[in-house]
């Protein structure tokens, strides 16, 4: 079975569906058994969501900087105050 770091190290991977099958298996097959990991996957899977839905932008200059920010910003305190996300 994968170490809890072994399943971060493969999150992002798994959610851009980018884990062969066993891989997939074994990071599923964790956080059925892991709160911690299931959340943090969640939590990842909520980000990755809230960023497909932000329109691209182009940092043109130190404003466009700080919009980035302030967006950082927003969905970091969106996701603490919701806290983990069940599917």
């Amino acid at each position: 079975m994968l170490s809890c770091k072994e399943v971060t190290d493969k999150l992002s991977a798994d959610i851009d569906r980018e884990l062969p099958l066993l891989d997939r298996l074994s990071v599923r097959l964790h956080q059925f058994i892991c709160k911690d990991c299931r959340h943090a996957g969640m939590n990842m899977r909520a980000l990755v969501d809230s960023l497909k839905d932000r329109p691209p932008t182009i940092a043109v200059s130190d404003e466009a900087e700080q919009v980035d920010e302030e967006f950082v910003e927003r969905v970091l305190l969106a996701l603490e105050e919701k806290g983990p996300i069940d599917r």
